[in-house]
């Protein structure tokens, strides 16, 4: 007869790492206000699968200065908004999300040392939730600008 205690903790492992996986990106899409943000502005109201527009992959965003979302983005400008989507590895948690473009109040762009970065606040988000999100990455921002361009002047902001 074989001994199976060896396999135990290889079965442990294998049940546990992708668990905890989970309930961390569970925790992360609440803990960052993605969550939130999702069921402002679901995807769904655009129709079924992604909308039309210029793509980046491995793209940066964050809502909160503490859980940033660096490469793992799928972030669409689409005429209708910005639609973000997390990596389907680590979507548990994460609805993708579409930001209709009247819903934001205010573009501020800023150039740093290693990464520019353009914020965008969101006009009326509800009690709880974010009401900015901050794209990092210097192809992306610019493409935002030129995307933003075709908004009233009293939205765009420029910083140095």
């Amino acid at each position: 007869m074989t001994d199976l205690t060896a396999i135990y903790p290889i079965l442990v492992g294998v049940i546990t790492f992708p668990l905890s996986i989970y309930l961390l990106c569970l925790l992360l899409s609440r803990v960052s206000g993605w969550s939130q943000v999702a069921r402002v502005f679901p995807a769904s109201q655009v129709g079924s699968g992604e909308p039309q527009g210029e793509r980046f992959r491995w793209a940066n965003a964050r809502f909160h200065s503490l859980t940033p979302y660096d490469n793992c983005l799928t972030i669409i400008l689409a005429d209708q908004g910005i639609y973000l989507r997390v990596f389907r590895l680590f979507a548990f948690g994460h609805k993708p999300i579409m930001v209709p473009r009247a819903e934001i109040e205010k573009v501020t762009t800023s150039r740093g040392l290693f990464k520019d970065r353009i914020e965008l606040q969101l006009s009326s988000p509800p009690l709880n939730t974010p009401k900015t999100l901050t794209l990092t990455g210097g192809a992306l921002v610019r493409s935002v600008e030129t995307w933003f361009q075709k908004m009233p002047a009293e939205q765009i902001d420029e910083e140095e």
